[in-house]
This record gives C-alpha cells, structure tokens and sequence, in this order.
C-alpha cells in the first residue's frame, strides 16, 4: 500500500509516505531521479524574446534566422528591414508585437519543453525497464513490483503529455483559440490605426494647400482694401480662416506622432525609431459585388474564433447539458450572421457616401474649369478663384475621407468572414 509514488498517472510531489527499509530507500532513490527529470517541465519560467533569434536545440543549430522562424530568406529579410509594409502586419504582430510574440513564444516552449521531458522521461522509462528485467532474471519479487509500478506509472505521465504535445500542436485548438483571436484583433487594430495615420497625412497635405489659396485670396482681397474697393471685414474673415486651419495642422501633427508612435511599436519597433511607413491599399469597388452575407456566414462560422473555441471545448456528456451547448452555439451562429449582415451595410453605405463625395468633387471640379477660362478672361477677380479651388481641396478632404472609411469598413467585414467578429 506504500508503493508507487505515481497514482493513476500523477506524480506524488510528497515523500514522506515513500516506505520504509530497503523498499523506501529504492522508492527513494527512483522518486529522486524521475523528480529530477521533471524540474525543468515544473520550474521553469518562459522566456519572452520577440521572434527566435538563436538555435534552441542541436537540431537547429545550422538553420538561419529565417528558418528558425518559419520564412523563405527573401520574406525574412522584408520583415527584417526597416520598413513597415500594410502586406506584411500579420507577421509583424505575429512575430514583433511585445505582447502577442511573447505569448506564442511561451506558446511554442511549453511544446519544446514537453518534447524535452518526453524524451528525458523515456530514458528513465528505459532504464526502469532494464532494471526490471534484471529483477526478473534475479527473481527479486520486490524489485519487480517497485521497477513495474515507477514503468507503469512512467508510461502514463509520458502518454498524458504527448496528448498535450498533439494538442500543442493543432493548428486551431482550444489551447490557441484565445491566443490566434488576440493576434487577430491586435492586427486588424494595427491595420486601421495605419490607415488613420495615412489618412492625416493626406488631411495635412491638403490643408496645406487650402492655406496656401487662402493667403493667395488674403492678398488679393488687401489689395482691394487699400485701393478702396475691398471690405475690410471679408480680409478679417480670410485670416481668422487661415489661422483656424493652421491650428487644424498643428492638432494633427501633434496626433501624427503619436499615431506613429503606437502604429511602430505595435509592430515591434522602438519607440525612437524612424522606419519608413508604406502604403495603404485602396479599395477594389469591382470587387464589392462579390461580398454576400448569407454566402459568406458559412466561412465566417467556420473561422470564427470563438465559435472554434467552443467546438474544441469539453461538452457535457447528459442530454440537458448537450441541448443547452447546442442552444448557445446555435444562438452565437444567428448573432454572427446579424452582425455580418450589419457589417455588409456599413460597406454599401460607404460605398454610397463615397459616390456621393466623388459626384460632389465632379461638380465643383466642373465650376473650376468654367471659373479658370473666366479668371483668364478677366470676368472674376483672383480671389473669387481662389474660393473656388478652396472649395475644391474640400471636396477632396471629403474623398480621402469616404475612401479611408469605405477601407475600415471592408476591412471590418473581411475580418469578420476570417474570424474575428462577435458573436454577442
């Protein structure tokens, strides 16, 4: 009854009911060296490196950088460089961000370390083995017993962590579920905060040239003043507009910074850095047609991350349980397909708010082209044209502005298709 210090495949971390005499002193011996074996699996705190930097076990000792971290040379060396490409957000929050690198990191060495100790438990499985052939040869009934007991119980810990080490390895389990929606919801806020800050860049530009109009008007309309034909209040009115408009620029420079100070490091750079910020891609409207709710609501229940958490999850075994598992995930499914459907008419009402920018731009454009022959002609004074391509930078600010929306909105919808949606 004192026997093995593994019950029902667990290890008995307590020794002072190890036995007595010969049997305690081998029992201890044996508990010893297979507590030995498990220290590194159970002390063992998880680094924390961004990305794998350095082999990790003789097996990669001859693997580049790119290799060890899953990348063709020529795509690790893009991730590498100091450049931040919309393309590549992904895998620079999968392998960058400190939080969500840091995760798959302790991720990934809980199964390296599993590994590890299947194979250091595996010898001493082995060597349990041959002593008990030995036993057997001697006749020693009571190293027989204890030799099958610590084999038996050896077995099981081995056999329960490779189910572990399987499960580690899916790649969709209910032991990553939570982690891949982490990283997908940290890449679509990447994605959005880039196409914000590209945005105000564009807002920038463009007031900058407002201004630039206005003082060109501001100067004509002065003019008119000292020659007596000007009103005074019309010159007082520009430069009010002129100074609120470069308070505008001000506010967004000072967000500027800021915005692309959390879009690097969100991504893995420094906070002092200065890489280069790329593009962002524009919309393609043809391809609008091909979004379909009800269509797509197979794919997004497919993905979704919560759902496959839930699948992955353990079930009730009684009916009453089962029943209501299958009502709440019946109840998620309908609430994915309203929300999709609420995502799909945020990207028409875009798409309607754009055209309807683009048709404004058309008009105003038209009155520039007529205003220009006219200006040439003499028929309107210079500041009357300036109005008018005033107005025209505004009707542009109103583009950039559905065009960046009409992107966040089918952005949001294509997440939700890829998984990352409620289901509240």
């Amino acid at each position: 009854k004192d026997l093995p210090i593994f019950c029902n495949g667990k290890l008995s971390m307590g020794c002072q009911w190890l036995g007595k005499g010969r049997i305690g002193a081998l029992m201890k011996k044996i508990g010893c060296f297979v507590l030995t074996s498990l220290t590194f699996l159970i002390g063992t705190s998880f680094p924390s490196s961004a990305f794998v930097s350095a082999p990790r076990n003789p097996a990669e000792r001859n693997m580049t950088q790119a290799m060890l971290n899953g990348y063709d040379e020529a795509t690790w060396a893009k991730l590498m460089d100091n450049r931040l490409v919309y393309a590549e957000i992904d895998d620079l929050v999968h392998n960058f961000n400190p939080e969500i690198s840091a995760a798959w990191k302790n991720y990934q060495d809980r199964r390296l370390e599993i590994i590890q100790n299947i194979d250091n438990l595996s010898a001493v499985k082995r060597n349990m083995d041959n002593l008990l052939e030995e036993a057997k040869t001697n006749e020693d009934v009571e190293e027989m017993a204890i030799y099958a007991a610590q084999s038996m119980g050896l077995k099981a810990v081995i056999d329960g962590m490779k189910k572990s080490k399987e499960n580690l390895e899916k790649p969709i389990s209910s032991s990553n579920a939570s982690l891949r929606t982490a990283q997908a919801q940290m890449s679509a806020s990447v994605r959005t905060l880039m196409i914000n800050y590209k945005n105000l860049l564009l807002q920038k530009e463009l007031l900058r040239q407002t201004i630039e109009l206005s003082q060109t008007q501001l100067t004509a309309e002065q003019a008119k003043v000292r020659y007596g034909t000007g009103i005074l209040s019309d010159v007082q009115k520009l430069q009010v507009d002129i100074l609120q408009t470069q308070s505008r620029i001000s506010e967004l420079t000072s967000n500027e910074l800021q915005m692309k100070r959390s879009l690097i490091q969100m991504c893995g750079w420094n906070p002092s850095a200065n890489p280069e910020i790329g593009d962002v891609p524009q919309v393609d409207e043809q391809a609008l047609s091909s979004l379909h709710p009800e269509i797509d609501i197979k794919k997004a229940i497919g993905n979704n991350y919560t759902l496959i958490e839930e699948r992955h999850g353990k079930h009730p075994l009684n009916q009453t349980g089962r029943t209501a598992w299958e009502t709440r995930e019946a109840q998620m499914e309908a609430n994915l397909h309203i929300n999709l459907q609420e995502l799909y008419q945020k990207v028409r009402d875009a798409k309607n708010s754009l055209d309807q920018a683009r048709q404004s731009l058309e008009n105003i454009n038209a009155q520039l082209a007529t205003a220009q022959v006219s200006y040439r002609l003499g028929a309107i004074s210079q500041s009357q044209y300036a109005e008018i391509q005033i107005q025209q930078k505004q009707k542009e600010l109103e583009i950039s502005a559905a065009k960046m929306n009409l992107l966040l909105a089918v952005n949001a919808y294509y997440d939700a298709v890829n998984g990352n949606a409620k289901v509240e």
